[in-house]
């Protein structure tokens, strides 16, 4: 048996995955289309997965830490996942 799919209201529009990853809103299409972030398309518009943004996040943070650099947020302010001081 197949997992119950989430409701439309669970997902995000790409505007606010943008502003969260502090990217445009073009990059978070990209993004979705290429499989990075999990996400639905109705119409012309995607619908992402808000767990697949903090697991990007994380996994964003983790590969500029490893490198040893500090990535910029948005608007120059950390880049943090959600819920972290």
């Amino acid at each position: 048996m197949p997992a119950p799919k989430q409701a439309i209201h669970d997902y995000l529009a790409t505007g606010a995955v943008a502003e969260r990853l502090g990217v445009t809103v073009l990059h978070v299409g990209l993004l979705c289309r290429t499989g990075k972030l999990k996400a639905e398309k109705f119409g012309s518009s995607w619908l992402v997965d808000p767990a697949s943004v903090t697991s990007y996040q994380a996994h964003i943070k983790e590969a500029y830490q490893s490198q040893g650099k500090k990535r910029p947020g948005p608007r120059g302010k950390a880049f943090l996942p959600e819920g972290r001081p």
